[in-house]
């Protein structure tokens, strides 16, 4: 006999024997047996981040030390209730276990946060402009090391997380937490290599941003007769890997004239588009106002020949 209290709290399982005796002078004598299950609870779903191109990942809950009985029910938020689940997208992934002919309520559970992360975009950059706060037409975001020009302005941008998942950002230059946005702008005046790294949710990688001194190349002749060379007043940065002069200094003035003084041409963000127009053959006088943070001037004079 284990009591005859009312209420006994058992410490072992198996099967058990009640007998009730409401005492004498009563018919109230009642008995049964019953048997006391031990719900093993899963192993809990630890928060980790995975290169997706390892994916699809399995979480067992149950693998290290298997002790959870084999008729027990698994209800995962998937939907599923196998004993183990594929994921490949970032996610909260929860799990619970319960006896088939126990209440469901009764049941062990566990949560955690599993982060898939695409390593070859997890950092991606983009030209923008100096003045407006949007990329530079025309230009698309980059993954990977990157050469850019001395006070050129680039965005940076790590993965968007999934509806309803947070991801945790933290961005470092040269070994300095920069940011802890989605995002992160970067500038340079000096020449250099400059390690760029960002954390999301305990996944992290680096890229390497160079600064390169863009020396400006500006043409003294264009040739505008359609043949497809030396069409446009196209100007240039030199240095291996330098960008379009157009992405290195968004928004830099170009004002040419004629011989007489006449502005005959103006635009506030040049693109290498200017082709003469319909203007005669001659020698042009040109300013350039560089947006380098710096407000470089530069002038001098182009000879248009359609000959």
């Amino acid at each position: 006999s284990l009591g005859t209290s009312q209420t006994h709290t058992f410490e072992n399982t198996g099967i058990y024997y009640l007998y009730v005796d409401g005492g004498s002078n009563t018919r109230c004598v009642d008995n049964d047996t019953f048997k006391i299950y031990s719900i093993t609870g899963p192993e809990p779903i630890i928060d980790t981040c995975l290169w997706a191109s390892d994916s699809p990942f399995t979480i067992d809950v149950d693998k290290e030390y298997p002790t959870i009985d084999a008729d027990m029910v698994f209800e995962w938020s998937t939907g599923s209730n196998d004993r183990t689940i594929d994921v490949s997208i970032s996610g909260n992934y929860s799990v619970s276990v319960s006896h088939p002919t126990i209440s469901s309520s009764v049941k062990c559970s566990t949560s955690g946060d599993i982060t898939v992360i695409d390593q070859n975009t997890i950092i991606e950059g983009i030209p923008y402009q100096a003045v407006e706060d949007e990329p530079m037409p025309g230009s698309d975001w980059a993954a990977g090391d990157q050469d850019v020009c001395t006070y050129q302005r680039v965005r940076f941008r790590g993965p968007i997380p999934p509806s309803g998942f947070v991801y945790n950002y933290l961005w470092k230059q040269d070994g300095s937490q920069v940011s802890s946005t989605d995002f992160f702008f970067f500038m340079q005046n000096e020449m250099g290599d400059y390690e760029l790294s960002l954390n999301v949710n305990g996944c992290e990688d680096k890229v390497t941003v160079t600064a390169i001194n863009c020396e400006v190349d500006v043409p003294n002749i264009i040739t505008p007769n359609g043949d497809g060379m030396n069409d446009q007043f196209r100007i240039m940065l030199t240095g291996d890997g330098a960008p379009p002069f157009f992405n290195a200094f968004p928004n830099s003035t170009l004002i040419i004239y004629n011989r007489w003084g006449k502005k005959v041409y103006e635009s506030n963000n040049y693109q290498n588009e200017w082709d003469g127009e319909d203007l005669t053959d001659g020698v042009y006088y040109w300013n350039l106002f560089l947006a380098d943070g710096k407000e470089t001037e530069m002038n001098g004079t182009v000879t248009i020949l359609r000959k």
